[in-house]
């Protein structure tokens, strides 16, 4: 029986050595797992944002401008409103602005005096020229809402009350833009002049005020 019991203590002590063992390896395999799991988790919580921000979507371009309006054929700068320039014989001063109306359906745009027209446009345009038997011209651009065709007069009037020119000038009837021009070689004389364009009745459409020296 001694010997039975010893046997059976041994056993048991054995045992329980063998049970504390496995309680300790159990314990250390499960802080192992715990701490790979706490590293895994913060290794996922480094590599993913903690804020989830949606990709911003790509902005469309304005639209073009669907129209560009043109320039008009004839620029507003160079039209002129009427009116009535005051003058001083034989000064410098005479040189003005063209005076512009409108008479009988027809409207004087633009009055341009120069010594050369090139395509159909006056050259190098002026109010003071050099006494010459050069051609004078006398540009004309008009518009006509007339029914039928006008005639314009143009006339250059000199010192001494000289008179020459006396061209006549016809323009369309419903004319939006009507370009011609009148001359004369006889405005050679030096002092202040004045071109007159007016219809064949009288009214005055235009006048420009220029110099010969």
């Amino acid at each position: 029986m001694t010997k039975r019991s010893s046997i059976l203590s041994n056993v048991s002590s054995s045992t329980r050595a063998l049970g504390l063992m496995g309680l300790l390896l159990a314990l250390g395999c499960g802080d192992a797992e715990s701490n790979e799991g706490t590293v895994s988790a913060a290794a996922t919580s480094a590599t993913t944002p903690s804020t989830y921000a949606p990709e911003r979507a790509p902005t469309t371009p304005s639209a073009l401008p669907t129209a560009v309006v043109a320039p008009s054929e004839v620029p507003s700068s160079t039209l002129t409103a009427p009116s009535r320039p005051s003058m001083e014989s034989g000064s410098s001063s005479t040189a003005s602005t063209p005076e512009l109306r409108t008479a009988e359906g027809v409207t004087l745009r633009r009055l341009a005096l120069t010594r050369r027209i090139e395509g159909r446009e006056p050259v190098m345009p002026g109010t003071t020229f050099a006494a010459s038997s050069e051609r004078l011209y006398a540009f004309v651009e008009a518009s006509s809402t007339a029914d039928d065709a006008r005639e314009l007069v143009v006339s250059f009037f000199g010192p001494g009350h000289r008179h020459t020119g006396v061209v006549t000038l016809t323009i369309p009837a419903d004319a939006p833009r009507w370009r011609t021009w009148a001359y004369t070689a006889h405005a050679n004389e030096p002092g202040a002049w004045t071109a007159e364009i007016r219809t064949k009745d009288g009214a005055l459409v235009g006048r420009q005020r220029f110099v010969i020296e």
